[in-house]
């Protein structure tokens, strides 16, 4: 008796699931465990109101791999328009793994113009940041030059 076309695909995705289990449990979730980084970006001690200003903000924290490459980027959730703070969850919500980040800031505005300097969005930029397993809550100052992040 032939197979009807619904049952060969329920039967095809099931055997093409089953084959990709394997793939796609071993790649993502691996090490991105650890603590949820919190803190607030400040400009010259005040809140950066990025909201306020417009355009695009964005702030993520990239891991430094060994003889200095990039690693595994980590994005912040959009800083509170009031006070700045921001939160650093990782892509299970369980945190980022301890280590040593680049911190890269970028906002734009609709334009394209950036309102930081341009090198604090790349890999160059000079904020840097060793996250522990019980990281202290971290400040970003935009406004000090050069920008600091301290925890």
């Amino acid at each position: 008796m032939p197979v009807s076309l619904p049952r060969r695909l329920l039967v095809l995705s099931a055997v093409s699931g089953l084959l990709l289990v394997p793939f796609v449990a071993g790649c993502g979730n691996r090490g991105t465990s650890g603590p949820v980084l919190r803190g607030v970006v400040l400009k010259d001690g005040e809140p950066y109101r990025a909201k306020e200003l417009g355009g695009e903000f964005g702030l993520s924290f990239v891991a430094v791999q060994p003889g200095g490459k990039p690693g595994a980027v980590y994005l912040a959730e959009a800083p509170d328009p009031a006070t700045g703070a921001f939160e650093v969850t990782g892509p299970t919500g369980s945190g980022i793994p301890p280590g040593k980040y680049k911190i890269r800031v970028k906002h734009v505005t609709a334009g394209g113009k950036s309102l930081l300097p341009d090198e604090l969005g790349t890999d160059a930029t000079s904020l840097e940041i060793t996250v522990t397993d019980a990281p202290a809550p971290l400040t970003i100052d935009l406004g000090k030059s050069p920008s600091v992040a301290s925890q």
